[in-house]
């Protein structure tokens, strides 16, 4: 009996320190369990953070397009009126050239007629007329020839 005792004696001593052994390494993994868990609290917070610093990105990045938006129409706005200014000024140009060409018509056009005059009232000098003549040819040409770079022109703009 004897035996037999110092053998459960020996088995509950076994027993015992397999249970401290045990209950060692569930207090380890508690220790570990809840380090986990405050790693996953820290990570929760870190996430939360993330994700109102990701809403100020996506709110600063509505802004910046809308702004962005406003300035290219902006800058449309201003090429526009910059070619209606130039336009204009093309416009006034042609204008003014119109208006020299039809001053010019006018002096060719009285040159014409006062040297059709000189013309018929001289027969003796026939052919310095002749010569006159050949030069209202070369204006009528000039002339000819201002008119079709005028239309040239207005057709272009």
């Amino acid at each position: 009996m004897k035996e037999e005792r110092k053998l459960l004696d020996d088995r509950v001593e076994q027993l015992a320190l397999k249970c401290s052994e045990q209950q060692k390494e569930i207090l380890e993994w508690e220790d570990k369990l809840e380090s986990k868990e405050a790693e996953r609290m820290e990570m929760r917070i870190v996430n939360s953070n993330l994700n109102s610093h990701l809403a100020n990105v996506e709110q600063l990045n509505k802004e910046l397009t809308e702004q962005l938006k406003n300035e290219t129409i902006l800058n449309d706005a201003n090429k526009f009126n910059e070619s209606e200014r130039k336009l204009t000024e093309e416009i006034e140009n042609l204008n003014e050239l119109r208006k020299s060409m039809e001053t010019t018509v006018q002096v060719l056009m009285a040159d014409n007629n006062m040297l059709g005059e000189r013309l018929a009232e001289r027969e003796d000098g026939h052919e310095e007329c002749l010569r006159e003549v050949g030069k209202v040819s070369d204006i009528t040409e000039v002339e000819s020839r201002l008119y079709t770079l005028l239309f040239e022109s207005l057709k272009r703009n």
